[in-house]
């Protein structure tokens, strides 16, 4: 950033501006990283079942996750104002990296962990409620067929509420 003067208050408003972009785009990969993990552990757990359990996301549901999820939201992001007190924080230190084992951690361990509980159980809950048992049959043409579709779809809904939820939340 090269400034054209020397007048303190647009230097104030240039060091705001680099800290609302920089709490952005940490917030923002927070949310990328944390829905990430809701989006592979059901493809793990139809895999490491043994087919047992149905997929609970269609390649069609997954792709439209990626692609609403992540536009809108970092459409959202760039419009947002500063956070309070973003200029009365002290500098981050030179070393400071934009992703951190915590902020890993926390997406991850935390967030990401409890997103796929919540859909997963969802997933289960409407799968079983409706009569099916690990192993049945639930693909096209089967009795299942139109309950595994509803069970995929309360995956899709919850998998895009968590996601929404994490990325209108106020915390980087």
């Amino acid at each position: 950033m090269v400034l054209t003067d020397d007048d303190f208050a647009t230097i104030i408003a240039a060091v705001q501006a680099g800290r609302r972009a920089y709490d952005h785009i940490r917030k923002f990969v927070l949310c990328i990283f944390a829905h990430a993990v809701p989006e592979v552990v059901p493809f793990l757990v139809f895999a490491l079942s043994g087919w047992l359990i149905p997929l609970a996301l269609t390649v069609v549901q997954f792709l439209a996750i990626d692609l609403g999820t992540d536009t809108l939201p970092a459409l959202a992001l760039s419009r947002e104002p500063a956070g309070p007190g973003l200029m009365d924080r002290p500098p981050r230190r030179r070393q400071q990296r934009l992703i951190s084992g915590g902020m890993l951690a926390r997406a991850w361990g935390f967030l990401g962990v409890i997103s796929v509980a919540l859909v997963m159980a969802a997933f289960l809950i409407t799968l079983l409620g409706a009569g099916w048992h690990p192993g049945d049959a639930a693909g096209a043409g089967s009795p299942l067929h139109h309950v595994r579709r509803q069970a995929t779809t309360v995956s899709w809904l919850g998998i895009v509420a968590c996601h929404c939820a994490l990325c209108c939340s106020s915390f980087p």
